[in-house]
């Protein structure tokens, strides 16, 4: 096989390893914090779907920030990188990737096609709503500290 097919294939697979691993630890994160649930209360099952999850955007994200880092002049300043990459990461990537897993979160709970159709018509404006209020900072703080001190790969890069 072409050594380049094969690295590609590696960084996918390591992508969607690290996303996976993240999303699964940040909603039994979630559940035992923000719910102050303990731990023999969590929802494993649910922390496995999510985890399933990253798995399948993984590689998505991986090519994404490979993106910013090509189309971000690195002639700009740190700090106008940072707000760039953030800008393009908030207002293209935030409305696409939430439109993709809402449903991907309603077809491992195994919901209808009528079922996930209202999620995102009810919650979808919601969720965008709240994506903003919590990532437009943290990513902003990646992008501008991590990012450069990692030789280019995000924070939250998987």
């Amino acid at each position: 096989m072409n050594r380049c097919i094969v690295q590609r294939l590696r960084e996918h697979l390591s992508n969607s390893l690290q996303c996976g691993a993240i999303m699964g630890i940040g909603d039994l994160l979630a559940q035992a914090f923000g719910n102050k649930a303990t731990f023999e209360d969590v929802d494993r099952l649910r922390a496995i779907k999510y985890a399933t999850i990253g798995l399948i955007v993984g590689p998505f994200l991986g090519v994404w920030y490979t993106f910013l880092e090509k189309h971000v002049p690195r002639k700009d300043s740190k700090f106008k990188r940072a707000l760039k990459k953030t800008a393009y990461d908030q207002l293209l990537l935030a409305p696409i990737l939430t439109l993709a897993v809402v449903p991907l979160v309603g077809i491992i709970n195994r919901q209808s096609y009528d079922q996930i159709k209202y999620r995102l018509t009810v919650y979808y404006p919601q969720i965008l709503r709240k994506n903003y209020e919590v990532w437009l900072i943290i990513q902003l703080i990646n992008f501008s500290i991590f990012w450069e001190h990692s030789g280019g790969r995000s924070l939250f890069e998987t």
